[in-house]
């Protein structure tokens, strides 16, 4: 019963606009005592949070997309793009979908993707003829891809809350991510054929400027590969990936003069702690809650309702857990939500006969399309802050490419190979 009341003070803290993390610590600090637990416990439990090393890995993550935006690299991905794809009907589009598929390779973070990329891809699009809300649209939806394809920040977190391999978990986002920007490059083309947009002439381009462009910028194209190989054939833990490819791109900004060390130490390092901050407190109130949210048995009663609602049927389960995961990407942020819901759906998965690497690849894809779902996905109020686009019109203009995610979705769920395929292969 305290459980439960403590669950209900939660959610009614959030309604009341109050800050997950703080709504979490109090409803914790209210359970502990209520139920007699000492209150001492709860700076030894987030303690030992922060300090899993498995975490380093999201730190690391975090620093290499800041660093990426602190020197030219995210640039130069986007006119290696614009290059590779720009003659292509929707041009400048679909070298924004390019781009950020091949920066999520990167930055691990939707958040990271749209304010950093974005602000470079909604520039050329705009001076290019491009409508700024399509621009935008185009942005925030194409930064879904971001936390799908690896290194993921919110796969890491679910892989150690799920007891999963992070390295097959990582590789499990990897063709799902190119699956999701593929079809967003298909309904781009479609919106340009159809003209139900305003799309500019595409940019033509030769053989020889797109293997001029490849060798340009080759050094930048290297930096994702060498964050991804190195895990994924058991060379490098993801940890030291992170951190060979923060030394990695350092070293080329610098050999390249494309940086300064004062911009470095001010846009990559500092531009690091307040996120990193703000994800670890999260993680550390959020431990606290479900440790006392566990010893009421709170998950214990929630998964044999949920089983005796689904009585089996896999795909009854599949429809309530999209349906939580979509409704909660747009009040909840989702590293909160990982932590307090996944120690309640990962024992339920065998149950079912649900893959668990299948299973986080689609409730984080979840957690990010709520992040561009109307009223108040937060990647609509970033890309209306960088573009100073109206929200009516922006919203008008993803919604084709809120449908489109929602196909990739269900994809995902009725085809679990497309998730499980890489991981196998490579690991087994």
């Amino acid at each position: 019963m305290i459980g439960i009341g403590i669950l209900i003070l939660f959610l009614l803290l959030v309604v009341l606009r109050t800050p997950v993390a703080l709504a979490m610590g109090i409803s914790a600090i209210l359970g502990f005592f209520l139920a007699g637990h000492p209150v001492q416990m709860i700076p030894m439990i987030m303690q030992n949070t922060v300090e899993n090393s498995n975490y380093l890995a999201i730190i690391l993550f975090i620093l290499v997309g800041n660093v990426a935006n602190a020197t030219k690299l995210s640039e130069r991905i986007f006119d290696f793009a614009i290059v590779m794809v720009g003659s292509v009907k929707g041009g400048l589009a679909q070298a924004n979908i390019l781009a950020s598929m091949i920066f999520a390779g990167m930055s691990g973070s939707g958040i990271a993707d749209c304010a950093g990329l974005g602000i470079v891809e909604v520039k050329k699009m705009t001076d290019y003829g491009y409508k700024p809300e399509f621009s935008a649209a185009v942005t925030a939806a194409s930064s879904v891809i971001g936390p799908i394809i690896p290194p993921s920040i919110s796969l890491i977190i679910y892989a150690i809350l799920a007891n999963v391999s992070i390295a097959q978990i990582l590789l499990a986002g990897l063709i799902p991510g190119l699956f999701i920007g593929m079809l967003m490059m298909v309904l781009v083309y479609f919106l340009a054929a159809t003209k139900r947009v305003h799309i500019p002439p595409p940019i033509r381009t030769t053989v020889r400027e797109k293997g001029v462009s490849f060798c340009k910028n080759f050094t930048a194209l290297l930096a994702p590969l060498i964050l991804l190989s190195g895990f994924a054939f058991g060379v490098v833990s993801p940890s030291e990936s992170g951190a060979l490819a923060i030394l990695y791109t350092i070293i080329i900004a610098v050999f390249r003069r494309e940086t300064t060390w004062k911009k470095l130490y001010r846009e990559g390092f500092m531009a690091s702690l307040l996120p990193l901050a703000q994800i670890m407190f999260i993680l550390a109130a959020a431990a606290a809650f479900c440790w006392i949210l566990s010893r009421e048995q709170v998950y214990v009663h929630l998964g044999n309702i949920i089983i005796s609602i689904c009585d089996g049927n896999r795909y009854l389960f599949w429809l309530l857990v999209n349906v939580f995961y979509l409704l909660n990407g747009c009040f909840v942020p989702g590293i909160a939500t990982l932590v307090i819901t996944v120690p309640l759906f990962a024992p339920l998965l065998p149950q079912f006969g649900i893959d668990p690497l299948q299973f986080g690849v689609v409730i984080v894809l979840n957690d990010m399309i709520g992040m561009v779902t109307p009223p108040i996905g937060s990647g609509i109020f970033i890309m209306m802050a960088i573009t100073k686009v109206k929200y009516e019109a922006l919203i008008r203009n993803l919604l084709p490419f809120i449908v489109m995610l929602f196909v990739s979705l269900l994809c995902l769920v009725v085809f679990p190979g497309i998730t499980t395929i890489l991981p196998r292969l490579i690991f087994q």
